[in-house]
């Protein structure tokens, strides 16, 4: 049999495996998994300049690969599971490569490309992963991590971008519904089945909605879904989230504050999972929202976030940035006015209180009569 580099599945574990029932998750076993949004376009990294790419060596050629967002110079955010070993241990920082302010990872994927030590590479000095995070818990809850680099990003394309926090939050909260208010990206896969891959960085909009649909998604009946925010791709084309995405940003334009440098871009999610229905070939990019780790839980006072940044650099200055975007992600720039466009300002349809989207509603509605399976991505 031909030998490849063996990519570490989490997904194959039913530690790692969530859904209304783990027991019944399946996954892709030919090993080689490589790390991009379904739906999306090719992106360049002066548009997403706060992207990163995360490595993991798992040892006797098996690796696996995350995003990550800079949220400063030496500060990466990501998703715990990213950084979990198959026992739920956190894994050595000497066993993770960062890649910063590059959108092509093929000289660079999984930290062994002839450039793995090159101008974009950044060693890691501290790991740490969400303590309330539980390896094998359903829901995914806590699904956040912060990496501390050894080297800051100066000398890269990199920038930081901020967290939303408190002050951005009714601003967000109104924001509901309205179509491709978020923009996801990442290396994952390209297809909804998961067999196909490129190493350009993708981008893809999608919009928030309601935490009934988050927890109807997730085979809840109840509303129990503290710290986790979901977002669904438009139809017909749904784009979404896919393996090898996990840890990447979900990024939200905060409208009052769009003039200035930073062009009021917030990270609001951290990719977490995605849901597809009982049975079905389509892992990835249908009409069943996705999950992230909600930031705003984690980003104010007493939280992970602040609490891990303050107790390791003694205050939290590294958050204070001014970073310069140039390029209006919301709009289409780039692509010809194909992807990612402004929101309605008037839509016909939002989800805060009582008023609805009858096809997503409807759709799901319909979903929630058959299984739907959780995956970690």
């Amino acid at each position: 049999m031909k030998k490849t580099k063996q990519v570490l599945l989490y997904a194959l574990l039913s530690s790692f495996a969530f859904g209304v029932n783990a027991a019944e998750a399946s996954f892709p076993d030919d090993g080689l998994i490589m790390p991009a949004i379904v739906g999306g376009i090719d992106a360049t990294i002066n548009e997403l300049p706060w992207q990163a790419y995360i490595a993991v060596d798992h040892g006797a050629d098996r690796y696996s690969s995350c995003g990550g967002t800079v949220i400063a110079d030496t500060w990466i955010l990501t998703a715990a599971h990213c950084l979990k070993k198959t026992d739920g241990s956190d894994v050595s920082a000497a066993d993770i490569s960062v890649y910063v302010g590059l959108a092509n990872i093929a000289r660079v994927r999984w930290g062994i490309g002839p450039d793995a030590k090159g101008a974009n590479y950044r060693a890691v000095d501290q790991v740490f992963t969400h303590p309330q995070y539980v390896h094998s818990r359903q829901p995914i809850y806590n699904d956040i991590a912060l990496i501390k680099l050894k080297s800051s990003i100066t000398g890269t394309a990199a920038q930081p971008i901020k967290m939303i926090d408190q002050s951005d939050l009714s601003s967000f909260n109104g924001d509901y519904g309205r179509e491709n208010n978020l923009v996801t990206s990442g290396w994952g896969y390209i297809d909804t089945t998961g067999q196909s891959h490129t190493d350009s960085l993708q981008r893809a909009p999608l919009k928030s909605v309601t935490d009934q649909l988050c927890s109807m998604s997730a085979g809840l009946q109840t509303i129990q879904m503290p710290s986790v925010l979901c977002a669904v791709g438009e139809l017909p084309t749904t784009p979404g989230i896919c393996q090898g995405d996990s840890g990447g940003p979900l990024i939200w334009q905060n409208g009052d504050v769009s003039s200035e440098n930073d062009k009021g871009y917030r990270i609001v999610g951290v990719t977490s999972y995605t849901t597809s229905e009982y049975g079905s070939p389509v892992k990835c990019g249908n009409s069943s929202p996705d999950g992230f780790a909600e930031v705003a839980e984690f980003n104010q006072v007493g939280a992970f976030i602040i609490d891990t940044i303050s107790s390791v650099d003694g205050n939290t200055n590294a958050l204070t940035i001014s970073p310069t975007f140039t390029v209006d992600i919301f709009d289409g720039a780039g692509d010809g006015g194909g992807g990612v466009i402004k929101p309605d300002p008037n839509p016909d349809h939002t989800y805060g209180g009582n008023a609805s989207s009858f096809g997503i509603f409807g759709l799901l509605g319909l979903l929630a009569l058959f299984g739907l399976r959780r995956y970690r991505y």
